[in-house]
């Protein structure tokens, strides 16, 4: 869907504007550490990579199994009420899921919405499950009853960790997992630099 929008674009642009600049790839120069973190401070959002050694497998193999991954772990950072505003896959020596968060951090309690109050065996149920508990609650609020209770991942950070090979991932993206990463987060990401300075630019610079 993607390649098709992108090149409905390229077909509209170049029937208003034909140009024979729009047959020539251009791209932006690689990031330095300071256009790095100029881009962090204006955005003020978290990103956050893991960085692995790529697996061994062809090119073909590789990239749907990191696209598997990075939806994975994009799932499972939204099923805990994290916002992911863009996250993309970079592969050379190393692979890269970078995922960018409006924020790492949440309340310490969430709202846990339980069934209506007329529908009594469920309600019952729910009601006797936290009533002896420290949750805030239960208490009616629209004809149900409600708790607010501890939120079991405050961080993004302590949820990756804690969720990464729980979730839908690439099999040969998780051996690679398995033998280790680093998981970088903020200013860390000047050490993508090196490797991945030119894919951090045309993130950085995203166009149609």
């Amino acid at each position: 869907m993607n390649l098709s929008a992108r090149f409905q674009h390229h077909v509209r642009a170049l029937i208003e504007e034909p140009t024979q600049e729009r047959f020539e790839i251009s791209d932006p120069a690689p990031l330095d550490p300071a256009a790095l973190e100029t881009h962090l401070a204006r955005r003020e959002t978290m990103p956050i990579a893991i960085r692995f050694p790529a697996p061994d497998v062809v090119a073909d193999q590789l990239y749907p199994q990191l696209e598997k991954s990075r939806a994975g772990i994009v799932a499972e950072l939204g099923r805990h009420e994290f916002s992911v505003l863009r996250s993309v896959t970079f592969a050379d020596d190393h692979a890269v899921i970078l995922i960018e968060l409006a924020t790492d951090r949440l309340p310490a309690v969430e709202r846990h919405d339980g069934p209506p109050v007329h529908v009594r065996e469920h309600a019952t149920a729910f009601y006797e499950k936290y009533v002896e508990t420290d949750t805030y609650g239960p208490f009616i609020e629209n004809g149900r009853y409600v708790v607010e209770r501890d939120r079991e991942y405050i961080s993004a950070t302590t949820c990756l960790e804690g969720e990464l090979f729980s979730v839908a991932l690439g099999p040969a993206v998780e051996r690679a997992l398995e033998n280790g990463y680093d998981l970088l987060t903020g200013e860390e990401l000047t050490k993508l630099l090196p490797e991945f300075g030119l894919s951090l630019a045309r993130y950085y610079d995203p166009s149609a």
